[in-house]
Formats: structure tokens, sequence, C-alpha cells
């Protein structure tokens, strides 16, 4: 009887096998990403101040920019198995709130922007120093002149030209401008509320909150009475963070405040 000695693989089949095991521990999840996360964003609200806050538990704690008024604004990451990745959310308050919506990742600002000052760090959320120095660079740089380089009547007057535009750019998004004519007493909302509900007639929707938004926006808003409707409003922005976060209103700017 002759023993058979085990075959050696050969250099193809172990570099196959490196490649699916590399492949395998990349794509499994490390344990306490969620506890290393919020380390993390309470490390960065220690360093940046007061004008910070973490909202949020575990891989969806969120930076929040405090006091909030007309926009939600927070720093977040797209929680990738162990290749986290930063966003910025920038979202209006004059309709419903979607948490986590992502305005900008940081890998295609970095792209649009030729910003190369930090391209060879990566966010590693399980390094505390280094990501609180990467975290708070996104948080006061990119995110922050997002957040605050344009007045609200210069994102009025903006959504004004979208909205005469609308016909040739279907795609476009204009209905915050009915809640910005109010804001920055401008113009009727009641002729953009009505473009809005015609917008979404006949169409299966993700949100059911729209349409009673948008009707209830109106009944108010077809008084007439600007001070009643901003109040409104003033109420909607509190109420829509509140259905996802149980924010105090000290975390909120006064309408005199924005």
């Amino acid at each position: 009887m002759i023993d058979k000695k085990p075959r050696i693989p050969t250099i193809d089949e172990m570099r196959a096998q490196f490649d699916a095991d590399s492949i395998m521990k990349a794509a499994t999840p490390r344990r306490g990403r969620g506890a290393a996360w919020e380390r993390v964003l309470e490390s960065v609200v220690a360093r940046l101040g007061s004008e910070w806050t973490v909202i949020g538990q575990g891989l969806h704690a969120q930076l929040l920019h405090v006091p909030i008024g007309w926009w939600f604004d927070t720093v977040a990451i797209d929680p990738i198995p162990n290749r986290e990745k930063l966003y910025y959310s920038h979202q209006p308050l004059i309709k419903p709130l979607s948490p986590e919506v992502i305005t900008m990742h940081r890998d295609l600002y970095e792209r649009l922007h030729r910003d190369t000052s930090h391209a060879d760090q990566q966010l590693d959320i399980f390094d505390t120093d280094s990501a609180v120095e990467l975290v708070s660079w996104w948080a006061l740089g990119p995110s922050l002149t997002a957040f605050t380089d344009r007045s609200i009547e210069q994102v009025s007057a903006g959504k004004e030209r979208v909205y005469a535009a609308r016909q040739e750019r279907p795609h476009s998004d204009w209905t915050v401008l009915a809640g910005l004519r109010v804001i920055t007493d401008t113009g009727s909302p009641l002729d953009v509320i009505d473009s809005a509900l015609d917008s979404l007639d006949g169409r299966r929707l993700s949100d059911d909150r729209l349409i009673p938004f948008w009707h209830e926006f109106r009944s108010v808003a077809e008084s007439g009475d600007r001070a009643k409707t901003l109040r409104w409003l003033d109420h909607h922005r509190r109420a829509t963070v509140r259905e996802h976060f149980p924010l105090p209103d000290s975390a909120f700017a006064g309408l005199d405040d924005q």
C-alpha cells in the first residue's frame, strides 16, 4: 500500500485562497463598532464645544450642529463593514425630515473639490485619536461650510429660479420654496404647495407623511396670515425632528435668532 503525500497547492491556488480569506475578513464586521464610533463622537464634541452634540446610538450616532435652525445638519458615517465612510447631511426642516439622508460623501467631496489634505488618512473608528482628528476636520471644514455658506435669502432666490424652470428640469428639487417664501416674506406659498401636490398625485410614495403635510400647510397658509403660517412652520420643524430624536427646546434656535 502506497501512502499518498498531501498535494502541495500551486502558487495560483495559494493566492486565490489568500484573496478569499482577505475578502471574508474585510466583509466580517469587527465587534464593538457602534461603541467605538460613539467614543469618537463624544471626543469630537469635547474638542469642538457646545455647537455640536451627539444624537442617536451605535453606528447610527450622529454629530448634530446646534442650535437647530431651518436645516438639520449632521455628520455621520455610512457604516460599510470595516470601511466606514464619512458624510454630512443638510436636510431642510420645512418638510418632513428623513434622518440619515446623505448629502455629501467625503470621497465624493474630495474628488469634486480636489481636496487632498486628508486623502491618505482612512477613517479607523477603533483608532480614537486619529478618527477624532479626521472627524473634527470634516465637521469644521467641508461640513460647516456647506451648512453656513449661503444665507436663507440666497437659498430662497436660488429655489425661485429652479421652480421657474421646473418644467425643463422635472427632477429638480424646488418644493422647499413654499416654506422659504414664508420665512423670507417673499410671496405666497400657495402656488408652490399646489404644484407640489400636483407632482405627487398618482405616485407611489415611500413617505406617507408628504401629502398630509402639504394639505395641512395649505390649510394654514390660505388665510394669508404670514405670522400664523410661520408659527406653524416653526412647530413643524420641532415636531419632525422629535419624531426621531427627543431633543429639548434648548436644541432649537428661536425664530428671532435665525
